[in-house]
């Protein structure tokens, strides 16, 4: 397929929603793969961003 047209194909299904099973089965094949070091150190420093976010704002919802 040109890349033009699978371009285009990809920006239509951008932010659609997906079926529960359809999520399982991306889930599915996805598991199990080995990840390289770069990507595991950049989810790292974004559950520590994600989880900092989260204890300021419960931290100001309190007090």
């Amino acid at each position: 397929m040109d890349e033009i047209i699978k371009k285009k194909i990809s920006y239509k299904l951008r932010g659609r929603k997906k079926q529960a099973r359809t999520k399982l089965l991306i889930s599915r094949a996805m598991s199990g793969k080995p990840k390289t070091e770069q990507h595991k150190k950049a989810i790292s420093e974004s559950m520590k961003r994600y989880w900092q976010l989260i204890n300021t704002t419960l931290r100001n919802e309190k007090g």
